[in-house]
């Protein structure tokens, strides 16, 4: 804002024309109305018929005619600066002590109004166009290789997160595989097993059946008019009526179950398997009681006659000795 009203300022003025703009970086100037330059110098070199190429007399010039510009331009932008030349040839030609007296204030240079940096600032007004396209173009070039390298390292580290990520996935599903595998095992060992299990229970009682009497297997096939713990009355239970039936259910029940498409089912075999050799041991058991039961009472019958005998020869034999004393006895009262 101070800038906009010194450029202000000096457009009322007369000093810089009306078409005047901030933001325009290159602008020229009007002339002056009055001399820039520092003929001091010349005057007095006049005055002393100095030799200003210095060849006349063989004395170089030993002081420098110059001319301060009052532009500053940037090298980053190509933006054109005004300065204060006048402060500045004033502290320029005061001698130093007199200058560190007077303490003539000096311009403070101003960063460049567009970029902003004062880093890049030349003395002068120029033209940095080729200068700043060959910048552009150095770091356009810069920025393309940055970009291939950073194209080239992203896609080789997206080849390594993607092998990276397919090492994981093959190993978690190798891991899975495994673990399907493993329970897999233990489900088929689990259901061998109760299937084996269930085949050495249903041929265990299969070979009581078979080793039993034909008539045993007949009343096991009755059902039970009172209860019984050891039936189960709610359980009816059946037999094979043709030979090559009654022979394959010894061989293999299973392989005959499979060939009567699982009529009765398999379960209803084992069951039914069962429960006829519970009934023929129960009636085993019974048919053993009794032959236990009469066979204990031959021999208890037996025992008893031989005992009751044996008491009578015990009672003959004390009896005989008593009948031998009583006859020697009256044979001696007679003689």
């Amino acid at each position: 804002k101070r800038v906009q009203d010194r450029i202000d300022t000096l457009i009322d003025e007369g000093e810089l024309p009306s078409s005047y703009n901030l933001h325009n970086p290159i602008q020229l100037m009007p002339d002056r109305t009055f001399d820039t330059t520092n003929r001091s110098s010349v005057l007095q070199a006049q005055q002393n018929n100095f030799d200003p190429e210095g060849f006349r007399q063989g004395k170089p010039l030993k002081l420098s005619i110059f001319y301060l510009d009052p532009f500053v331009t940037c090298s980053w932008c190509n933006m054109l600066t005004f300065v204060d030349v006048m402060a500045i040839r004033r502290s320029l030609a005061l001698p130093e002590d007199l200058a560190e007296d007077l303490d003539v204030p000096l311009e403070n240079l101003p960063p460049c109004r567009r970029c902003g940096k004062a880093n890049h600032l030349e003395v002068g007004s120029h033209d940095f166009t080729d200068l700043i396209a060959n910048r552009d173009r150095v770091a356009r070039e810069k920025a393309e290789r940055e970009l291939s390298a950073v194209l080239v390292l992203q896609r080789a580290y997206r080849g390594y997160l993607r092998r990276m990520y397919a090492h994981a996935e093959r190993a978690a599903r190798i891991a899975l595989e495994k673990l399907q595998a493993k329970a897999a095992t233990r489900i088929n060992a689990c259901a061998r097993y109760r299937l084996a299990n269930r085949r050495a229970v249903a041929e265990y009682h299969l070979a009581v059946v078979k080793n039993s009497h034909p008539v045993l297997l007949d009343h096991a096939l009755k059902q039970p008019r009172r209860p019984d713990r050891r039936y189960n009355i709610a359980q009816k239970t059946f037999w094979f009526e043709r030979d090559v039936e009654k022979e394959l259910v010894f061989v293999d029940y299973t392989l005959l179950g499979e060939r009567l498409g699982w009529q009765p089912t398999r379960r209803q075999m084992e069951v039914n398997f069962i429960e006829l050799s519970r009934r023929i041991t129960a009636r085993k058991d019974d048919l053993l009681s009794l032959i236990q039961r009469a066979w204990r009472g031959f021999m208890a019958r037996r025992i008893v006659v031989y005992f009751k005998v044996e008491v009578v020869r015990l009672q003959q034999f004390l009896l005989s000795k008593a009948f031998k004393i009583q006859r020697l006895y009256r044979g001696h009262a007679v003689r």
